[in-house]
């Protein structure tokens, strides 16, 4: 009686050593694309929330009705409404356009603390 054939899959390697890295490059973070999306949606939220105070201050500068303290904080806001707009314009600029995210963010929170320590000391 003749032995069949072992159909099993060998235990060698296959492929060469540049296969093998790449393999194992490409399962070494499953959600390396979830993150990246996840944090690109964070920081265009944070540039549209910069705009957005940008334009309400600049909005309530327009009207004149803002002195003192809350002039400072107004046109902080304002500038970092222009940063986070150029955030959106130096996208093929990766360096220029994290410092303008830093920036943004930046003087959006410093516009909005004054802004607050100017309404409690009222």
């Amino acid at each position: 009686m003749a032995r069949k054939p072992d159909r099993r899959k060998s235990n060698q390697q296959r492929g060469t050593a540049r296969d093998r890295a790449a393999a194992a490059a490409q399962h070494e973070n499953p959600f390396k694309s979830v993150q990246r999306t996840g944090l690109w949606n964070l920081q265009v939220l944070a540039a549209a929330l910069s705009i957005a105070l940008g334009v309400f201050s600049v909005l309530t500068l327009s009207q004149g009705g803002v002195t003192g303290v809350r002039l400072v904080s107004h046109l902080i806001c304002a500038v970092g409404g222009v940063c986070g707009a150029g955030f959106f314009a130096s996208k093929p600029y990766p360096m220029l356009m994290r410092s303008l995210q830093i920036f943004a963010a930046a003087l959006t929170v410093l516009g909005v603390a004054g802004l607050a320590i100017a309404a409690g000391a009222n």
